[in-house]
């Protein structure tokens, strides 16, 4: 893909910051219209090329109320499409918006955390505790004025100490919380404050306060990655297919909390990511290849009303694009080399159609 490509795709043609997005303004409707004339029907999914349409936006930023980003762990595309264990999952990959083609920057995890949300692995190559000197997501989002708060589930176990390495019996896991490892953030204690407990995020939902951009990382228990070597361990890490089973139950309670609440307005969007496949797979694209494998990414629109597949090679850095593309900001690092997710972010609907309603925890 052309660099000339890459700067239409996010808007830019040659334009930054205000003029950017004002380049990418349209109306929902025409979007939609837009992105139902370009779909090629393929098995009743509609497949739509990178440069089909671009995010609408209204005013200085774009449409979508509020993103929401989760983050699962240690598992290529190939384990959890049509596995048993995961029928949430696969059945949310043929009703919403799915990535065919996108993969994690490097192994093992923790530099896939500080490239989603800094557009850089920024020096970091394991898993041990990092403070980094960069500039990040949190950073662009206080900058223009929005509002971030990441949701860890079992941080209460750390007692208040959100810079522990492992806390409850290695359930919160601090690698698998970039926002920890930013200096920028972990020496300001009102900065650290926006990292709280996951059971937080209900009663957000449920007031109507949650922020513009949403982080969720469930813990080890529930993100697919497992607790192995303890007796006392609080789940059993060595059963794959329990632990996809747990990943995939969890998502589909906390995508049912989302889009069932007051939070869940008009153009807002849940991107679902794994940090990186197994360790045999260094399968990368774009600026990452070899890269951290070939993983899955489900993209749930509000106002999504086909489901879309995308055969575009993305990777992490992508769905960075992405974000900073709805929520009106320029973008990081290697953000700025790849295009956002433009053919599977189906922000417009049709006002008096209500959207599709993502696959109930009974699934």
């Amino acid at each position: 893909m052309n660099q000339g490509t890459v700067r239409a795709l996010r808007g830019q043609a040659d334009v930054t910051g205000q003029e950017r997005r004002i380049a990418v303004r349209t109306t929902g409707t025409a979007a939609l219209g837009l992105m139902l004339a370009v779909g090629a029907a393929v098995s009743g999914v509609a497949v739509r090329p990178a440069d089909a349409g671009l995010v609408p936006v209204v005013g200085d930023r774009a449409v979508s109320a509020h993103v929401f980003v989760i983050v699962m762990e240690n598992h290529g595309y190939a384990d959890l499409i049509g596995s048993p264990a995961a029928p949430w999952i696969t059945h949310a990959a043929a009703t919403y918006g799915v990535a065919d083609t996108s993969f994690a920057i490097t192994h093992p995890s923790q530099a896939n955390y500080i490239a989603l949300t800094s557009g850089g692995i920024q020096g970091v190559t394991d898993d041990g505790d990092v403070t980094v000197d960069a500039t990040n997501l949190a950073d662009q989002v206080e900058g223009a004025g929005l509002t971030w708060t990441a949701y860890m589930q079992s941080l209460d176990a750390c007692g208040g100490d959100v810079l522990r390495a492992f806390c409850g019996g290695q359930l919160y896991a601090r690698k698998h919380d970039p926002f920890a490892s930013y200096r920028d953030i972990a020496s300001d204690p009102a900065r650290l404050a926006r990292i709280v407990d996951l059971s937080a995020l209900n009663g957000d939902l449920a007031t109507g306060s949650v922020p513009d951009l949403v982080w969720i990382t469930p813990d080890q228990c529930h993100d697919m990655h497992g607790i192995e070597g303890s007796a006392d361990a609080p789940c059993d890490g060595a059963d794959d297919q329990q632990r996809i089973a747990a990943g995939d139950a969890f998502l589909a309670t906390t995508v049912d909390s989302i889009t069932a609440s007051t939070s869940w307005t008009l153009g807002s969007s849940i991107f679902i990511t794994w940090d990186e496949a197994g360790f045999q797979d260094t399968s990368g694209c774009c600026t990452a290849d070899p890269g951290g494998g070939h993983i899955l990414t489900l993209v749930i629109g509000q106002g999504q009303q086909v489901p879309l597949r995308s055969v575009v090679p993305y990777n992490h850095y992508s769905l960075l694009a992405s974000v900073e593309q709805l929520l009106g900001l320029d973008c990081l690092g290697q953000a700025c080399a790849v295009a956002p997710m433009a053919d599977l972010l189906a922000v417009a609907a049709v006002p008096d159609a209500p959207p599709a309603s993502p696959a109930r925890s009974g699934w």
